[in-house]
C-alpha cells in the first residue's frame, strides 16, 4: 500500500495542495456482453479521454480515477450531497479550479485503468 502523501511528495511544497493526480481509463470490459451501440460510445468516451493525457495539456479530464488533496477539496467545499449536487469526478474538478481561481493544475499518472 503506498501512503497517500507519496504521491505528492516529488512536487515543490507550494504545488501540493494544487495538483490532483489522475488516470487515463480504458472502458474496455464486458464488451462481449453490452450492446454495439455501447461498446462504440465507450470506445469514443475512451479516445477522448486519454486524448487529454498528453504532456503539457492544460486540460486534462479526471474520470473515475482521480486524488485531490484534503485542502482542495475543503477549499472547493467538498463533493456535492443534495438533490441538485453533481458528484462526479469532472464537476468536482471544475469546481476546484475556480474556487482556486484556476489554480489547479491535473498531474497525469500514466497507469491505465479499466
Amino acid at each position: 500500500q503506498v501512503h497517500g502523501e507519496y504521491i505528492w511528495a516529488h512536487l515543490p511544497k507550494h504545488e501540493q495542495d494544487s495538483a490532483p493526480f489522475c488516470c487515463p481509463i480504458n472502458f474496455d470490459r464486458n464488451y462481449n456482453e453490452v450492446a454495439w451501440p455501447v461498446v462504440m460510445v465507450d470506445t469514443y468516451w475512451s479516445i477522448s479521454i486519454i486524448s487529454t493525457f498528453y504532456p503539457g495539456s492544460n486540460s486534462t479530464v479526471p474520470i473515475s480515477t482521480y486524488a485531490f488533496s484534503t485542502k482542495l477539496a475543503k477549499k472547493a467545499g467538498g463533493w456535492d450531497t443534495d438533490v441538485f449536487g453533481i458528484g462526479d469526478d469532472f464537476h468536482f474538478m471544475l469546481k476546484s479550479y475556480f474556487e482556486s481561481d484556476g489554480n489547479v493544475k491535473m498531474i497525469p499518472v500514466y497507469v491505465p485503468a479499466s
